[in-house]
């Protein structure tokens, strides 16, 4: 009540950050239909069928793909930890943390790198944290998300920490 009799009128606030916010998200990765038709092989939804899903995948596909498996399996965050001599990807699903897939360490550096382009992240930065967001969609879907990205740097590399925030989020200052 107090900043509405000081600032008067202040539904043009409200405009103005939704559309703020919106040009922040505008970074757009589209989960194309040939890679949703590959995931058609996921049956039960395991790790050891996501592992093999993941193997037969180019980078561009690998690249939708984790996302993809992120939203089929109602995932609410993906973590992309890079080891010794792999990467492994894990999906938070109903609060706990589950490895689904180990790849070769070859594949991280382009995974990374798209992750960090589509973030606006700078690409060349490694020993500090960053954080980015952008949006995915998937075609022939109705589903569209938002992904909150950090990027902690670790003794193998980065650790990329993606959040997947809800589809139906509202910017008004009830809400807030």
């Amino acid at each position: 009540e107090e900043v509405q009799r000081v600032a008067g009128d202040a539904s043009y606030i409200e405009e103005l950050y939704g559309q703020a916010v919106l040009s922040i998200l505008s970074k757009t990765l589209t989960v194309r239909k040939e890679t949703l038709e590959k995931m058609a092989s996921l049956q039960k939804n395991t790790p050891e069928e996501v592992q093999k899903l993941f193997e037969t995948l180019d980078d561009d596909e690998l690249k939708e793909a984790f996302i993809a498996v992120a939203s089929k399996m109602n995932a609410s965050d993906i973590h992309i930890e890079p080891q010794e001599k792999i990467f492994q990807i894990k999906y938070r699903i109903d609060g706990i943390l589950y490895v689904f897939a180990h790849l070769r360490p070859e594949r991280f550096a382009s995974l990374l790198s798209t992750i960090k382009e589509f973030a606006g992240m700078k690409i060349g930065v490694y020993q500090r944290i960053q954080e980015g967001r952008f949006s995915v969609i998937i075609q022939e879907e109705v589903f569209r998300v938002d992904i909150r990205v950090s990027l902690i740097p670790g003794g193998y590399g980065e650790t990329a920490v993606l959040r997947i925030l809800p589809e139906q989020f509202e910017f008004s200052l009830e809400k807030l």
